[in-house]
């Protein structure tokens, strides 16, 4: 941030400077980095203040802001994140468009031209991605999942009732599927040569199809084993020791000709007190 500030002061004040848009525009892109950063590092701090707060009360209480009557399948709020996510990319390639573009590379540009047109189809890709996403959430709307009893405990059936509304209304063969997921990550070599991996992995998975009625609904139930992990999200892979956050989704799935569903809902499974 600070790197971002001096680029801006520069490229308002400094006589001297040349292509004072792209320096300006450098400098915004590492004050919009560091917030995000500190952001980020200043939510992790105040779930684990509120969690040493909560010491001795059950973990749903503190590891995340349940809704107690259920959830939907977190398609509007993927939407914005993968939108803000290309929109910040493309945000952070437009200075080196606009220096290749005011000053074209001579002999050997081509390795330039190579690497901003590799990052224009990953950005392009990634943009098709978020309009399929759009066009789903168009066609089958914001499904919700009902709890009917919070939270899920282990040892205990979880039964849950599916809305999909009348998008999702008489439809046969949809696929629910329970995961257990998780995260750590995995080290590959040693010494200055060593790098980290973020690996979501599912460590336990039962599924079932289901139809539903003529409202959209349908009851699901999962029984779930008694020595299963309890849900924990704000566990830290990095600490030491490390712990890894552990976590239950429900992913609901619907093949279709054309634009197929998926909806995959977060649901409260822990142990009992």
């Amino acid at each position: 941030m600070f790197v971002g500030c001096y680029a801006v002061a520069a490229a308002k004040w400094m006589p001297d400077v040349s292509n004072r848009p792209v320096l300006a525009l450098v400098g915004i892109n590492f004050i919009l980095i560091g917030l995000v950063v500190v952001v980020r590092i200043f939510k992790g701090m105040r779930l684990r203040a509120r969690a040493r707060e909560a010491r001795g009360q059950q973990p749903w209480r503190y590891d995340y802001s349940w809704n107690i009557h259920g959830t939907d399948d977190g398609s509007g709020s993927s939407m914005v994140k993968d939108v803000m996510a290309v929109g910040s990319i493309g945000f952070f390639l437009v200075p080196f468009h606009i220096l290749v573009y005011d000053d074209p590379p001579g002999d050997g540009g081509f390795i330039l031209y190579g690497v901003l047109g590799l990052f224009d189809l990953i950005i392009f890709i990634s943009l098709s991605y978020v309009v399929y996403k759009l066009l789903r959430m168009l066609i089958f709307g914001r499904p919700r999942v009902i709890f009917q009893q919070f939270p899920c405990l282990t040892g205990q059936s979880m039964n849950l009732i599916f809305s999909g509304g009348k998008r999702l209304a008489n439809c046969k063969d949809l696929r629910a599927e329970l995961h257990c997921i998780k995260e750590y990550y995995e080290w590959i070599d040693s010494g200055e040569d060593q790098s980290a991996t973020h690996v979501n992995e599912s460590i336990y998975r039962d599924s079932f199809h289901f139809s539903t009625d003529a409202a959209g609904m349908a009851q699901l139930s999962f029984p779930l084993p008694k020595d299963a992990v309890s849900t924990d999200l704000i566990s830290d892979p990095n600490a030491n020791p490390p712990k890894s956050p552990h976590y239950w989704e429900l992913v609901i799935t619907f093949r279709r000709p054309g634009i197929d569903y998926e909806g995959i809902f977060l649901v409260p499974v822990y142990r009992p007190a």
